[in-house]
């Protein structure tokens, strides 16, 4: 096999992970809200991975296979198609337009930025529920959904960092 082909092996190896790791967070999103103190407003589990997938490997996380999580989020929750892909999509387009800069941050900068990106997504949410339903929904489920879902990226963030290392230990090893 040239080193071409196992090249476009890899990339298409990473998408399919990324794709079904991020798959797997939103169906633990999902079965998050089944804790009672969660109901309602469970942390976006998916947008952290998103944000993390998307910003330390952009290659891997094409715009279609976020788009087609998000639909697969919507069918499982029973919400209206097209809500989480236009929601994560809109994420993947933020980190993909913020990332050049993002890169020449340090750590603390990147997880203000996914503040401020978690406040635009669920400012957006907000419209979609009060357009949806033509009520204005209770505030303090948002906000402590926006709150988990900030204080949960810094662990997130972290992970993926300890398990990038393991694997580069573990190459070197082999």
């Amino acid at each position: 096999m040239s080193g071409i082909d196992q090249k476009n092996d890899s990339k298409l190896l990473g998408q399919v992970l990324a794709f079904v790791g991020l798959l797997a967070f939103s169906m633990a999103e999902n079965g998050l809200g089944y804790f009672p103190s969660l109901y309602g407003s469970v942390p976006k589990l998916s947008f952290t991975m998103l944000f993390v997938l998307c910003f330390y490997h952009p290659a891997i996380m094409p715009l279609i296979s976020v788009f087609l999580v998000g639909v697969v989020h919507d069918l499982s929750q029973a919400n209206p198609i097209g809500y989480t892909s236009a929601l994560m999509v809109m994420a993947h387009c933020w980190i993909m337009f913020r990332r050049p800069m993002l890169m020449q941050t340090e750590s603390g900068s990147i997880w203000y930025e996914f503040t401020i990106m978690m406040l635009a997504m669920m400012l957006f949410m907000l419209t979609v529920i009060v357009a949806f339903t033509g009520n204005l929904p209770a505030l303090q489920p948002l906000l402590f959904q926006f709150s988990l879902t900030v204080l949960m990226f810094p662990m997130m963030n972290w992970m993926y960092h300890l398990i990038m290392g393991f694997a580069a230990i573990l190459e070197q090893v082999r």
